[in-house]
């Protein structure tokens, strides 16, 4: 009887400890994906109005995802892009916008969205198109 006893207590201990270390890892993988999503937004932070792509390129690295507008007038050079980076999460995806005008940043953007029925994808599967209009300097006109 006192070997039963003993051989369920040691059964129950080891479940014990191997949810402790499943809910360790889950914390990891978390924290550990809060922690890039912040990396990204606070990257994001230090680029300043003026910086070239290449500078922008050493914090944030290749853009996901690029983006021009189309000049007004046919036959007209492009000056204005729009480069857009992102990291996930299981619970959210973090974006950043950083906009250029004549080879130089004109605005930064940063913004969260949750993640919802995403299984199986990245932020990058849901880059959207850049409107315009919200472009730095494009308000009000």
């Amino acid at each position: 009887m006192h070997s039963l006893f003993t051989n369920t207590a040691s059964k129950f201990h080891n479940t014990g400890s191997l949810i402790k270390s499943i809910a360790a890892i889950i914390c990891l993988i978390v924290f550990t994906g809060c922690a890039v999503n912040s990396q990204l937004l606070s990257n994001a932070a230090t680029i300043k109005e003026g910086s070239t792509g290449e500078t922008v390129k050493s914090i944030l690295g290749k853009p996901q995802n690029i983006q021009a507008r189309e000049p007004e007038i046919k036959k007209s050079l492009i000056t204005q892009w729009a480069w857009q980076y992102c990291s996930s999460t299981m619970s959210h995806d973090v974006y950043a916008i950083i906009w250029y005008e004549k080879k130089r940043v004109v605005g930064v953007d940063t913004f969260e969205v949750q993640r919802a029925k995403h299984f199986g994808k990245t932020c990058a599967n849901y880059f959207q198109n850049i409107d315009w209009r919200n472009a730095p300097g494009e308000q009000g006109e």
